[in-house]
């Protein structure tokens, strides 16, 4: 298997600029040992001493770095050459739900202890918090943690679409609304829409079900159940469940 280095590497030969965080080292302490250090900030904060502005794609600091610290997170310094969509919901189509043109574009994807990450070209814009309902956006100062880094969860960062899938540019209505050029939506009420799953994209699947989740969304309401099913699809033929 390949190791955090060998990751690290990988990703600066492709021009991404990364730089090293902190660890889990068990359920809510961090490699940081320090004690304020606890819940969802363990292992997402930078080792070295300037953090994301000592983001490199020099092969040999990057190298120097992760001998250093074998088991440090790798975080890639956003609105260089990607920016990323952090939907913090396990339910693809309910967590883009409240995005202006909720279609995902085609790009690199990661699935992460509770939720994804969506690459996409850098839009200019900083980094915007909840400006949909589970969105959060990094941009310009601002950064990502990559694969296979360890979530404070306890799983895996992993990588759903290959790093190598070719970056493409966020819909114009949602790069406007994450510049802040355009009216944050309104805050939905979270009940179960009738394709969300308890357990989403886990456990087997039948194409009868997939089609009548599609089915029971009204006509005009079909662009969430549609990236449900389309991601549900796709995880199976990457998991190698589909014939």
């Amino acid at each position: 298997a390949m190791s955090n280095l060998d990751h690290a590497l990988t990703y600066a030969s492709h021009g991404w600029p990364v730089f090293p965080l902190h660890t889990p080292t068990g359920i809510g302490t961090c490699s940081c040992a320090r004690a304020d250090c606890t819940g969802k900030n363990v292992g997402k904060h930078p080792r070295t001493a300037h953090g994301l502005d000592d983001a490199s794609t020099d092969l040999e600091v990057v190298r120097r770095w992760w001998t250093r610290w074998p088991d440090a997170n790798i975080a890639v310094r956003t609105g260089v050459v990607c920016d990323m969509l952090d939907v913090d919901l396990a339910d693809i189509a309910e967590g883009v739900a409240d995005l202006p043109e909720c279609e995902l574009a085609g790009g690199p994807v990661v699935r992460t202890g509770i939720g994804w990450h969506f690459y996409v070209r850098p839009t200019g814009a900083g980094n915007r918090t909840r400006f949909a309902q589970h969105c959060d956006w990094r941009g310009v100062g601002g950064y990502s943690i990559l694969p296979p880094s360890l979530h404070y969860s306890g799983r895996r960062y992993e990588w759903f679409t290959p790093f190598e899938t070719p970056l493409s540019d966020a819909p114009a209505p949602r790069a406007r609304l994450v510049r802040g050029e355009a009216e944050r939506p309104p805050t939905r009420p979270t009940a179960p829409s009738p394709w969300a799953s308890p357990r989403p994209f886990s456990g087997g699947w039948s194409p009868a079900g997939v089609i009548g989740r599609l089915a029971m969304a009204a006509e005009g309401e079909r662009n969430a159940p549609l990236v449900w099913c389309a991601n549900r699809l796709g995880l199976d033929l990457h998991q190698g469940k589909a014939s």
